[in-house]
């Protein structure tokens, strides 16, 4: 089973405590950043994506509004997964798309929104369109953590890959495992259900 120490369990060893993260002032240095992902000038206008090949250590989203997130390539190791923060603020995603975040082809990563002073540092709002966190394109090995995600048109957490003639997602190339999701609100989905966990057509 794949569990991955709360971040907020790392900040306190790791000495990344104090007024900052008590009053949510938080910057690069204080959330122990290796990258930042910060807002584009086109982000809250269109799809903001981040190529997060060869990137390890801690990732943190900077605070502030975008339409959504695309987030491809995270590649960690059981021992030391990709830890996806919030920093600097809480970060909304107020989406007009079909997903609020997407992550694709990634695997051994946490995403987790307990920094600063809010309980949910991460907020989707997906405005009863379709999906708002949605795990996709063989993704797998992941935590979600402290994220709140409402108005998702069907799903509030979508995790699946579905297979295709490609014949790279089928039970003989690919397995999505060892996934923990814990402490997340996911409230007023519109049409669907919560979470949708796993491809459930076995016909294909």
């Amino acid at each position: 089973y794949f569990y991955v120490k709360p971040y907020y369990d790392f900040v306190k060893s790791s000495g990344k405590t104090g007024s900052a993260f008590a009053k949510g002032i938080l910057n690069a240095a204080s959330c122990g950043c290796d990258h930042v992902i910060a807002p584009t000038p086109g982000s809250t206008a269109t799809v903001q994506t981040y190529d997060a090949a060869g990137k390890t250590g801690t990732i943190c989203i900077e605070g502030g509004t975008r339409v959504a997130l695309q987030i491809k390539n995270i590649l960690g190791t059981p021992s030391n997964p990709v830890l996806i923060v919030n920093c600097g603020g809480k970060v909304f995603i107020n989406s007009t798309y079909s997903y609020g975040v997407n992550i694709t082809n990634s695997k051994y990563f946490v995403i987790d929104g307990s920094l600063g002073s809010d309980e949910y540092g991460i907020k989707i709002d997906n405005n009863d369109i379709s999906q708002g966190l949605h795990l996709s394109g063989r993704t797998s090995h992941f935590t979600i953590r402290r994220v709140e995600i409402l108005r998702a048109g069907f799903a509030g957490i979508m995790a699946k890959s579905d297979p295709y003639c490609t014949n790279t997602v089928t039970r003989q190339n690919f397995s999505m495992d060892s996934i923990l999701i814990e402490n997340n609100w996911i409230h007023d989905t519109k049409a669907g259900e919560g979470m949708y966990i796993g491809y459930t057509f076995p016909t294909k």
